[in-house]
């Protein structure tokens, strides 16, 4: 005979059957076709490993996912990275850029309305420096700051200027040059000296510039001159032929920007050498230098 519950074959006089434990009366009197309640198929015993299957199945496939994830950043990881600093180092140039903009329009509005560029240097009748062009273009830098209340009448370094000097105006600071952050020192020098634009002893005029204003170097960067903004204190034009943390330098990758008399702005390689520096630096020395 045949259980009618689990289909197991089970002999003829048994009533309970040895596979499911159904009762065989209690199955005849259920209605034809209809399974007993409490029986336990083959069908319903084999789909529980197919469950742990599908379960396992789904638990690897995840883990596969976290893996493939891992992979994933420790492969973009670093070019992520690489791609931020990359775009902090070109927005610290382009700010650079934009701070000797300003400092090289002033300088002409200087020129514009005083005759000349101003002198880098200006001088008491002792022979004691005074105070810095930084200082005498404040009237003319857009944004200022064109309030400070400094003393032209007092030298740089009295009381009352110190105090009102005591925070350096940003556009005299390098935005990717953490240096001298706390002690107001500026990063953008003139070029002192005679045949020189800010010629301290006798500022240049456009047309006395016959090399060229957009050949003729004003304003330099430097990385860490330890020059106060307001310190009547820049560059000897013979300094200004190489080099170094308080000469023509920066925190930018292969070479400083300067400011040339026609308000322009350029990067400068450090490879042009003192010499095309040199020639760069004065207004009538009639040197070539390449790319200028």
């Amino acid at each position: 005979m045949e259980c009618p519950a689990c289909t197991e074959t089970i002999p003829d006089d048994l009533r309970i059957c040895p596979a499911c434990q159904t009762d065989m009366a209690d199955f005849a009197q259920q209605r034809p076709g209809k399974r007993p309640t409490g029986g336990v198929s083959r069908r319903g015993r084999s789909s529980q490993p197919v469950r742990l299957l599908i379960l396992l199945g789904g638990l690897g496939m995840g883990i596969a996912l976290l893996m493939g994830l891992a992979v994933l950043v420790g492969w973009f990881g670093p070019q992520i990275e690489m791609a931020r600093y990359q775009s902090q180092r070109a927005s610290e140039q382009k700010g650079c850029q934009q701070n000797l903009g300003r400092i090289a329009r002033a300088l002409q509005a200087y020129h514009d309305t005083c005759g000349s560029f101003p002198p880098a240097v200006t001088w008491n009748s002792a022979g004691q420096p005074m105070h810095s062009w930084r200082v005498l273009i404040l009237p003319f830098l857009e944004g200022g700051p064109q309030d400070l209340d400094y003393r032209l009448d007092e030298p740089w370094e009295s009381p009352h200027n110190r105090r009102v000097t005591a925070t350096i105006p940003e556009v005299f600071r390098c935005p990717g040059n953490p240096n001298g952050a706390t002690f107001g020192t500026t990063h953008y020098l003139a070029i002192d000296g005679p045949h020189a634009v800010l010629n301290s002893e006798h500022p240049s005029r456009l047309p006395e510039i016959v090399d060229g204003a957009g050949s003729t170097l004003m304003i330099v960067e430097g990385r860490d001159p330890s020059v106060h903004w307001a310190e009547p204190r820049d560059l000897e034009i013979g300094r200004g032929t190489g080099f170094g943390p308080d000469g023509m330098s920066s925190n930018h990758e292969d070479g400083f920007h300067a400011a040339f008399a026609d308000g322009t702005v350029r990067k400068i390689d450090y490879r042009i050498g003192p010499q095309g520096l040199l020639g760069l630096s004065t207004i009538d020395g009639g040197e070539v230098v390449e790319g200028f």
